[in-house]
């Protein structure tokens, strides 16, 4: 009888321990997904909601931008720095810098220094012009002398004093160099007066630069 009560004891026993185990499974695996589930501390929140940082990579990159390109970084208090505007500082920075400027300083420098030599060397081929223009404009009167006389003697006399054309002394010995050159070239005296069609209008095979020179010099000795 006893043995029979202690069979029928342990009997209901068991299942009453193997319910007990499988309650306790059961709840830890239901805690187990719960927690799966939640949200964590760390995940930012928006209105109320709360977003996994899966779910906000995945919404930047719909939207184009990423943590990569978007360069822009939260703060603990909700400031925002973007990184594009301090690339436009940066930028801005560099502008003046000298060592941006130094090129560009160097190129006015040599451009200054090229006009300078441009102006020395034309300065000194105009002087040298003048100082040719100055000797042929000297002249030698012996040789002017020598030309006249074969050359304009015929109508003014081998001296200068005039015979079918007027003396040298009467204009022309007053004249300079340009405007004895132009009546002896074109037949027109300095002041623009047409000269008569019996004075010659020399060419430069006739009569050089060099030799008007020389006559004019003789003719202002008079």
């Amino acid at each position: 009888m006893t043995t029979l009560k202690a069979r029928m004891t342990q009997g209901n026993v068991m299942p009453w321990l193997t319910g007990i185990l499988l309650g306790l499974v059961l709840g830890v695996a239901l805690l187990i997904v719960t927690n799966a589930g939640a949200p964590k501390a760390n995940d930012p929140v928006a209105e109320g909601v709360a977003v996994t940082t899966d779910a906000s990579a995945n919404e930047a990159a719909q939207k184009g931008n990423t943590p990569a390109t978007a360069g822009v970084s939260q703060g603990s208090q909700g400031g925002v720095s973007d990184s594009s505007t301090n690339g436009s500082q940066e930028t801005a920075a560099t502008v003046g810098d000298p060592a941006t400027t130094t090129g560009g300083e160097g190129e006015q420098e040599q451009g200054a220094v090229a006009a300078a030599a441009s102006a020395s060397a034309s300065t000194a081929s105009e002087a040298s012009s003048a100082a040719a223009d100055s000797t042929a404009a000297a002249g030698d009167a012996a040789a002017g002398q020598t030309l006249f006389a074969g050359t304009c003697g015929g109508c003014h006399g081998a001296q200068g004093q005039g015979a079918l054309g007027p003396a040298m002394t009467a204009n022309a010995n007053t004249w300079d160099l340009a405007g004895f050159t132009q009546a002896l070239r074109e037949g027109k005296t300095p002041d623009g007066r047409e000269l008569a069609p019996t004075m010659p209008r020399f060419s430069e095979g006739q009569l050089k630069e060099q030799d008007i020179a020389n006559i004019h010099a003789w003719v202002k000795s008079l």
